[in-house]
């Protein structure tokens, strides 16, 4: 059941998503940060599927009491969900939200907005920056050394100083250095054949000296 403020309140609005600041009879229609508070609200919902505080009871008068006392000693919320593990982004986002002090939250709608397109940016980027790392791991493994060493630089690009694009750029630079030296010292011609003496064919030099042992054998001394 919906729970409505009721219609001789100063505030219309359903109660769980209602800032604290309502409580008091000088809130009146609330401001830019009452709105700010209720988009927190069903943004937390949104993630989590649940309230970020515990939900009102149905009955309108005890939902009153329970909403003045929650007003007067701030819960704290929790952020214990693995959405907020996984992107801790989020917690000081919506932390700043539903802040009990209206001054504690954004200070227009257009800030949180810059805020929320801030963590969306983020996301991209180390998506784009995840693609690239595993696109030059595969690469070194596959020794194309020039693309590893292209993704890695990528990657770079997108988070500087990071330490697994960095040793990726690394070790496709050792790669590159290492195929290169292998190329060229197999492209090298041999000058001289290996068993040969003085450039001749081994075996003409073998038989060139056999005869000129025999020779000096016959000569007097």
């Amino acid at each position: 059941m919906t729970r409505m403020a009721p219609a001789h309140g100063q505030v219309p609005g359903t109660m769980d998503y209602m800032p604290p600041e309502f409580a008091t009879q000088s809130s009146g229609r609330g401001s830019p940060q009452s709105d700010i508070y209720s988009i927190g609200v069903t943004l937390y919902l949104s993630l989590t599927k649940e309230l970020p505080f515990s939900r009102l009871p149905e009955k309108e008068s005890e939902a009153w009491v329970t909403f003045i006392k929650r007003s007067e000693n701030p819960l704290e919320c929790a952020f214990d969900h693995s959405v907020f593990n996984q992107h801790p982004e989020l917690v000081s986002l919506l932390r700043r939200a539903l802040a009990n002090n209206p001054k504690r939250r954004h200070e227009s709608a257009k800030a949180m907005r810059d805020e929320i397109q801030g963590i969306l940016e983020g996301w991209e980027k180390k998506q784009a920056y995840d693609t690239a790392l595993a696109a030059g791991r595969t690469a070194l493994e596959q020794q194309d050394y020039n693309e590893a060493e292209r993704q890695a630089g990528r990657a770079l690009e997108l988070i500087p100083r990071d330490q697994a694009a960095k040793q990726l750029f690394s070790q496709a630079q050792v790669g590159k250095l290492h195929k290169k030296s292998v190329a060229a010292v197999e492209e090298r011609p041999t000058a001289v054949t290996k068993g040969s003496v003085g450039g001749e064919p081994a075996e003409e030099a073998t038989a060139e000296t056999r005869d000129r042992k025999s020779g000096s054998a016959g000569m007097p001394r």
